[in-house]
């Protein structure tokens, strides 16, 4: 009888082993739960931050997209505005050189008027 009382209390202590094993492991799984369910809150919050800097950056790129069009149209712009220059350089050189050709011939004439 002491022998089976002996078994007896044995497995009463394996059982209550088992028990807080048991219930050491719901505890587990409870505060897994619990940190998963943080851990899901910080990736959201983490996607809505990445979706706003998202649009900042998109925001900025389309603004230096803008800027590079305006930069492409003023730099033709001036080449146009060089070229112009340069022509209008040209034609008063051969303006100022048919003045000096016209003030030759008018003192010849008068020159020759006065003779």
């Amino acid at each position: 009888m002491e022998e089976e009382n002996g078994m007896l209390a044995q497995r009463e202590i394996e059982i209550g082993i088992q028990r807080k094993r048991a219930e050491y492991a719901e505890e587990q799984r409870s505060m897994a739960q619990v940190e998963v369910k943080v851990l899901r809150a910080e990736v959201e919050e983490g996607r809505k931050k990445l979706a706003e800097k998202t649009k900042q950056v998109e925001f900025v790129l389309s603004q230096l997209a803008e800027e590079k069009q305006r930069t492409h149209t003023l730099t033709h712009e001036l080449a146009s505005l060089r070229t112009d220059h340069r022509l209008l350089k040209e034609e008063a050189e051969e303006l100022a050189s048919q003045k000096g050709s016209l003030e030759s011939r008018t003192e010849w004439v008068g020159r020759l008027l006065k003779k």
